[in-house]
């Protein structure tokens, strides 16, 4: 027994005539008694009299079954329709825009096990610097950021944590601390340094941190990739001051980081604009990401 044979003998019933229940079903007629048949079969019980073909019977039994099967249709299609919302979360299109991390904090592992997990979500994921993120966060361009939190944040979104970093001293090999286990930050304030570009929200933490220490950082280049300064710390023998995870894939020999005994901790958070009501598969991928298990 199936649902469609129920759909067909409460057609035939209501109809009282299997040529127009055909019809109605957009089926032979044979093919519909055949299915009626195969019914009454399976449950061993005559629920249609035919044996007179100008005079339509319907058994006692098919009345009590009628009921039943309606019954069973009805749930049916509440079911269906209950399921169809599940369906609709399962879909839709999330826009989210990151600061370049690649791996280093495990985002990139989370949203592959997202995409894998939930297909029918279409995911469109684009590498950008923070004050980018920030502008499309404020303008409700993107659904989701994944940043360093910082002020700015505070009046155009909600933040909720990823993962924690900390500043480290990047010295080159030759450098006088090169074998210190441990360094404070203001031991480095008569040497000449490579930050990343003025402007972005590292860049004001990293000068916050030496002016806590004592000193302002006499900055002899500013670059927008980590890649690109440890290269050129090589080059020049000049220090830095990065991130621990962001720099840590990166070193050599020739590189080493050192910790400091005062340092600054950065929070990377996920970004969701204020004031904005989230798209179902918004808020799907949201909770997947904060996860326990996944972080």
């Amino acid at each position: 027994m199936n649902f469609e044979q129920l759909k067909f003998f409460v057609e035939v019933y209501n109809q009282k005539c299997f040529s127009y229940a055909a019809e109605k079903l957009s089926i032979s007629q044979s093919s519909l008694s055949k299915q009626i048949k195969s019914l009454e079969v399976e449950i061993g019980i005559l629920l249609f009299d035919t044996t007179n073909k100008r005079n339509f019977v319907i058994t006692e039994a098919g009345h009590d079954f009628y009921h039943y099967a309606r019954k069973l249709l009805m749930e049916y299609d509440e079911m269906r329709s209950s399921m169809k919302k599940y369906l609709s979360l399962e879909k839709g299109h999330v826009s989210i825009a990151s600061i370049p991390i690649k791996a280093q904090y495990g985002v990139v592992p989370r949203l592959t096990r997202f995409i894998n997990d939930h297909p029918h979500i279409n995911i469109n994921f684009m590498e950008e610097d923070s004050d980018s993120i920030i502008n499309e966060i404020h303008n409700n361009k993107i659904d989701l950021g994944i940043l360093y939190d910082s002020p700015k944040l505070d009046a155009i979104a909600n933040t909720f944590p990823l993962d924690q970093d900390e500043f480290v001293a990047v010295i080159p090999q030759g450098h006088h601390l090169f074998n210190e286990d441990k360094i404070n930050l203001s031991d480095l304030r008569n040497d000449q340094f490579i930050l990343l570009k003025a402007g972005t929200d590292i860049y004001y933490a990293v000068i916050d941190l030496c002016q806590r220490n004592g000193f302002t950082p006499q900055a002899r280049f500013h670059y927008s990739r980590t890649t690109t300064i440890i290269h050129m710390m090589e080059e020049t023998k000049c220090v830095s001051i990065l991130l621990k995870e962001i720099v840590k894939p990166m070193l050599n020999d020739n590189m080493k980081m050192i910790p400091l005994t005062d340092t600054t901790k950065l929070k990377l958070v996920l970004a969701i604009p204020k004031g904005r009501s989230l798209k179902p598969s918004t808020v799907i991928l949201k909770n997947y990401m904060l996860k326990p298990d996944h972080i």
